[in-house]
């Protein structure tokens, strides 16, 4: 019987094979991609604007959703709340993110980006976004497109288990 943590790597050269481990798990292979993708941020933005990927993502989901909470930041990516309470925290230190409470609600509190932080948004994100096409360029469309798809599956599964 197949061991079900494997998959057939037999169309994967063996490097990348290996990056896969143990034994082929998916899960692993996610690890080691969002780590790379963590390495890969760093040196061109990170260290170059003084942003952590945390804030980074704070900053990017506030530009294409103003007055998002940091609950439904947390949900979005997937994130610890303490690692999205600490960046909207140094962010707001920072003079990038403006915190509000929200009237309907005395326990939530709604984000938003400031002069500084839409300047810091129109900086980074064409490096981020260029990086983010390099990453995915030895991918042709519809393996963006299966990647994609399998991904939004596990999204959607995983908070039912």
């Amino acid at each position: 019987m197949a061991d079900p943590r494997t998959d057939d790597n037999s169309a994967v050269p063996d490097s990348a094979a290996e990056a896969l481990a143990p034994r082929g798990n998916v899960l692993a292979g996610i690890h080691v991609v969002s780590n790379l993708i963590g390495r890969a941020f760093h040196p061109e933005i990170a260290s170059k604007w003084d942003i952590s990927l945390a804030e980074w993502r704070i900053v990017l989901t506030l530009a294409d959703r103003p007055g998002a909470s940091a609950a439904e930041i947390t949900a979005l990516w997937g994130l610890e709340k303490m690692a999205v309470s600490r960046a909207a925290r140094r962010l707001e230190k920072m003079g990038r993110v403006a915190r509000a409470g929200d009237p309907d609600d005395g326990r939530r509190y709604t984000l938003s980006l400031t002069k500084a932080g839409r300047a810091l948004f129109r900086e980074v994100e064409p490096g981020a976004t260029a990086r983010y096409r390099q990453i995915v360029a030895v991918l042709d469309r519809s393996e963006r497109e299966a990647l994609h798809g399998a991904l939004a599956k596990l999204i959607g599964h995983i908070p039912k288990l």
